[in-house]
This record gives structure tokens, C-alpha cells and sequence, in this order.
């Protein structure tokens, strides 16, 4: 199970409990507090059973590695989106498209 608080400073703290035995741990937020949202979030988590708790614990650590993903990918793609617009812009200079609508595709 998981215990949380935060602290008056906005540091979240949490305490791990598996098989009666305990680790506390303090979230490295990098300088930044938890938003009040966050911490409304995570107090009614933490009084949710541990099996709904490891539930959506995976609902959000899939997000999060899923905004990594698509931030990484945009990152990497950042000259090959400048080439492909500069393309564009040359076709549209050169007369080489045609404005058309969705029905003449």
C-alpha cells in the first residue's frame, strides 16, 4: 500500500508498505511543488485499496512514458518536418499544387 502527505513546504512524501515492512521515500519534484490538484489527486488515491492503487499508478506511469515517446519523436523530427515544409513551399512556388477541395481527392 501507499501512504503520501505533503509537506507545508509542497514537498510530496510517501511511504511504501509491502508485507509489513516500510519504505518512506520523498518525491525529487526537481524544485518544483506538487499543484493542489496533484495533491487532491493522490490523497484520494491513497485511500483506495492497493489493488486499485497499482491501478491507476499503470494508468498514469503509461502516460507519462507515452509523453516521453511522442516528446522524443517530435524532437527527432524537427529537420525532417523543416525539409518536408520547405517542399511544400517550393511546390507552391513552382505552380506544382492545386487547391482543391475535399470531395476531389
Amino acid at each position: 500500500m501507499i501512504y503520501g502527505t505533503v509537506t507545508d513546504g509542497g514537498v510530496p512524501t510517501i511511504t511504501l508498505s509491502i508485507a509489513e515492512r516500510y519504505w518512506p521515500a520523498t518525491i525529487d519534484t526537481g524544485g518544483e511543488i506538487m499543484t493542489q490538484l496533484l495533491e487532491k489527486v493522490l490523497t484520494e488515491v491513497y485511500k483506495l485499496p492497493p489493488e486499485k492503487q497499482d491501478f491507476i499508478a499503470a494508468i498514469i506511469l503509461e502516460e507519462l512514458e507515452d509523453e516521453r515517446r511522442w516528446d522524443k519523436a517530435f524532437a527527432e523530427s524537427q529537420d525532417l518536418l523543416a525539409k518536408l515544409a520547405e517542399e511544400v513551399r517550393a511546390d507552391i512556388k513552382a505552380g506544382r499544387v492545386k487547391k482543391m477541395g475535399i470531395d476531389e481527392l
